[in-house]
């Protein structure tokens, strides 16, 4: 659709050997994953129970974290956007506050929040 709107004509294959075909390659992952997160799509949507991370919350005055949040989970490795967080045995509606964390060297996410046994 948007290579007619452009008056590009059309394309085959997303595979094709052919400029209009590398461009749809270099955009399709970023504008799929740009409709995805505007949006809270059923089709898209999944729920599962979040991994502890290895570096635990300190309750020493040295962390920074003590006192503001009890528990550090793994960022699902496949999820675009966190839309809730929840204990896994609370009501459906019943979203809690979270904050994401992303390491130093930006190779790595985790999820902060006060839920134990969270699902996402």
């Amino acid at each position: 659709m948007a290579l007619s709107h452009i008056g590009a004509g059309t394309i085959e294959s997303i595979d094709a050997d052919e400029p209009i075909a590398t461009q749809c390659r270099i955009w399709y992952d970023i504008c799929r994953r740009q409709v995805l997160e505007a949006f809270d799509w059923g089709f898209a949507r999944r729920r599962q129970e979040l991994a502890l991370h290895g570096d635990t919350i300190s309750e020493t005055s040295s962390d920074p974290l003590a006192g503001v949040w009890g528990f550090r989970y793994m960022y699902p490795a496949d999820a675009i956007v966190l839309r809730k967080i929840q204990n896994a045995n609370a009501p459906p509606g019943d979203a809690t506050p979270y904050d994401v964390e992303t390491s130093l060297d930006g190779q790595e996410k985790t999820i902060l929040t006060n839920v134990s046994e969270a699902v996402a």
